[in-house]
């Protein structure tokens, strides 16, 4: 009788635990990855209809209408940028435009004393209507985020191959992130 009041403690026991275990990494382990679908869908098309070969990156362009850039290289390890737009890709290869580094240099020489805090590489649809939409060479643009040193932020939009200034506003409010 004790024999048997301990199998069936003890499996009750199990199973209590067993379940526990299920419930803990159904709960947390969405928590603990870093991997969203939607990037994963926009890096799995960017591989699928340009030359990239290695994702590295997705980046969220906010200038315009919402648009994902996919920063990655190709079979020859050379970097490229790859704008998704809806159905289509467009293709800008690192070395034809400038540097995130040097578009945070011009943004920080025109906004003055401020700390970068992005620079996000997008594509100004041509087909849509912007501010600075016309001004570009090509529709690639780099949004430069500063943090001014009154606490307000900066936004600077330049042309990805000149790095001129296409247009630059800040915010009226203190906001914190």
């Amino acid at each position: 009788m004790r024999r048997r009041l301990w199998l069936m403690f003890g499996s009750l026991f199990l199973f209590v635990v067993l379940g526990f275990c299920i419930v803990a990494v159904n709960y947390f382990m969405p928590k603990l990855t870093s991997v969203d679908p939607k990037n994963v869908q926009v890096a799995q098309y960017a591989l699928d209809h340009s030359p990239m070969d290695h994702v590295t990156r997705v980046y969220w362009f906010t200038g315009g209408p919402l648009e994902p850039t996919v920063v990655g290289t190709d079979a020859f390890h050379k970097t490229l940028y790859v704008f998704v737009n809806g159905q289509s890709t467009v293709v800008v290869y690192q070395n034809q435009v400038i540097t995130p580094t040097k578009a945070s240099t011009i943004a920080q020489h025109h906004e003055g004393k401020s700390q970068v805090v992005s620079v996000v590489p997008g594509y100004v649809n041509p087909n849509t209507t912007t501010t600075f939409g016309a001004l570009t060479s090509d529709n690639a643009v780099y949004e430069v985020t500063l943090l001014l040193p009154n606490g307000r932020y900066a936004y600077v939009y330049e042309d990805m191959y000149t790095g001129a200034v296409l247009w630059s506003f800040s915010t009226t409010l203190h906001i914190s992130l």
